[in-house]
């Protein structure tokens, strides 16, 4: 089944970390809504200056991240589910090939990624845990957090 995501967010590309909301007004990406708020969201990170993704909990100085390849990984898609989807609490990011998830919009639009057959692709991605930030600068290929 397609999933369902609130219309909190306008459908228009924003430049991170200024977005628009629904009825226009301005939404700070860097704010996680409460799990109050009873939504979620989808949207794609494209046009990527750098192969690395961070999330970070200035206040406790925390964070999780990823570095990739992003001649592989071209969007990061980032799924955040606050109190509205089963009533989780999450922020998920999943560095991808391709977007949007629907499979035939993104070979429509040029998005997808394509493999030949036979061919094989090796890439590597390196997580990693932080603490005593709160921020993140760049997270390099060998995992060192700047």
């Amino acid at each position: 089944p397609e999933a369902a995501f609130n219309d909190r967010l306008d459908k228009q590309p924003f430049t991170w970390p200024a977005a628009r909301g629904a009825q226009g007004e301005a939404v700070d990406m860097r704010v996680v809504p409460g799990k109050e708020a009873a939504t979620c969201d989808f949207y794609y990170a494209t046009d990527l200056a750098a192969g690395w993704c961070a999330l970070t909990n200035a206040a406790a100085g925390v964070g999780f991240g990823l570095a990739f390849d992003p001649a592989v990984f071209r969007s990061v898609w980032v799924f955040g589910a606050y109190g509205g989807w089963r009533g989780h609490y999450t922020t998920i990011l999943e560095p991808c090939t391709g977007y949007p998830y629907q499979l035939e919009e993104a070979v429509a639009q040029g998005t997808a990624s394509q493999l030949a057959t036979g061919a094989t692709l090796d890439t590597t991605v390196t997580a990693v845990l932080y603490h005593g930030r709160a921020s993140v600068g760049e997270i390099t290929p060998e995992g060192e957090v700047r």
